[in-house]
């Protein structure tokens, strides 16, 4: 490896096992503006690393750590609920005001809509954040009397119509329990619960249901057998090599028991046909596992910790011994059992080095 970096004096090496990387300056492969060398700290996944320690990147937390603390409050004052909503989240504040009406802060609530919630109308929405803003203050609101402030002017009389919307009448009717008053706030003043209801992170996330599973499951020739044994028990034609008794069903899906010491785990069946999807998620490829001693003044001085390498996935299980037993079943039940085994995994502790596995884990 050497002999093929060449005439080149500066370079960083990643991995002595795998691969290296030469950076040029002033070449077309870096940019020496962008490039840094002997920095004190670091950026990396959303985290700062310095001598201190790693803690959470600045920039990512600027907005939490301006928003104002909450209070103790205070029941013998009345309370103010705001609410507001966007296309991606609804938010709540509560709140209540000094001596001097100047507003403090008791509790904040925000959540991600559902999917049938995005497609609302405008006021269905604004309606919902306030159902939502009560049924969670409930424990401050119920039995006594409160202010809604809502940015959506139209909210401050629909809920007093006689003829209105099914879903409207069903919010009408959980708020009929409290003793309330809507008033009308313009949005630039309804800040704080504005701020709760788009600082939301917008996910996109792949499901696959319980009904697809079970119909792929049942395309499956082999755990087509397994099914049918357990449902109407036929006996499957070829002896299987696993004992019949360590499979289930759970509402139409096949699990597969894993007896531990203290529980039972259920492993889902993935047939052959979702193996590839990115529904599923695959088993790790590489791992890296330390044992880190915390000293002898700690109820628990071990802890194993299991890094997936492609992910950065990080795992830390508390050890009360440091053997090798302990290890060993350790990684066997809070990671075999639910990821499957890596292809190969690396063992470091501060008094011995590095240990290579390949192929399936030890067992």
């Amino acid at each position: 490896m050497i002999d093929e970096l060449g005439p080149m004096n500066i370079f960083t090496t990643l991995d002595a096992r795998a691969a290296y990387w030469v950076v040029i300056i002033g070449g077309s492969e870096a940019e020496p503006p962008k490039c840094q060398f002997a920095a004190l700290t670091i950026d990396f996944l959303g985290f700062t690393i310095s001598p201190e320690g790693v803690s959470p990147n600045h920039e990512r937390v600027l907005a939490i750590s301006k928003t104002p603390p909450p209070c103790t409050p205070d029941f013998t004052r009345e309370f103010e609920l705001h609410t507001d909503t966007s296309s991606i989240a609804l938010g709540a504040c509560l709140i209540q005001r000094d001596d001097l009406q100047i507003p403090y802060t008791i509790a904040y609530y925000s959540r991600k809509l559902r999917d049938p919630e995005s497609r609302y109308p405008t006021t269905d929405l604004e309606a919902l954040a306030v159902v939502e803003g009560v049924r969670v203050f409930d424990s401050y609101l119920y039995g006594r009397h409160f202010i809604v402030y809502t940015d959506h002017r139209p909210l401050v009389y629909v809920f007093s119509r006689k003829n209105k919307s099914p879903r409207m009448t069903r919010f009408a009717h959980d708020l009929s329990f409290y003793n309330f008053t809507i008033r009308y706030k313009e949005g630039p003043a309804n800040c704080v619960p504005d701020l709760l209801s788009r600082q939301v992170a917008k996910l996109t996330i792949t499901e696959l249901s319980p009904e697809k599973l079970a119909e792929e499951q049942g395309a499956d020739p082999q755990l087509a057998d397994i099914r049918r044994y357990l449902m109407d028990g036929t006996v499957p034609k070829k002896k299987l090599p696993i004992p019949l008794s360590d499979f289930e069903m759970k509402d139409g899906v096949l699990y597969r028991l894993k007896h531990l010491s203290d529980r039972i785990c259920y492993q889902l069946v993935v047939p052959e046909s979702l193996k590839n999807s990115s529904c599923i998620t695959s088993r790790c490829t590489s791992l890296s596992m330390d044992i880190m001693d915390f000293g002898p003044n700690v109820p628990v001085r071990w802890a194993l910790s299991i890094l997936d390498q492609h992910s950065r996935y990080l795992q830390i299980v508390p050890l009360w011994r440091a053997t090798a037993a302990a290890v060993h079943r350790a990684f066997l039940d809070h990671w075999v059992t639910i990821f499957g085994p890596p292809e190969s995994f690396r063992l470091t502790t501060e008094s011995s080095s590095p240990a290579i596995y390949s192929g399936n884990s030890p067992s």
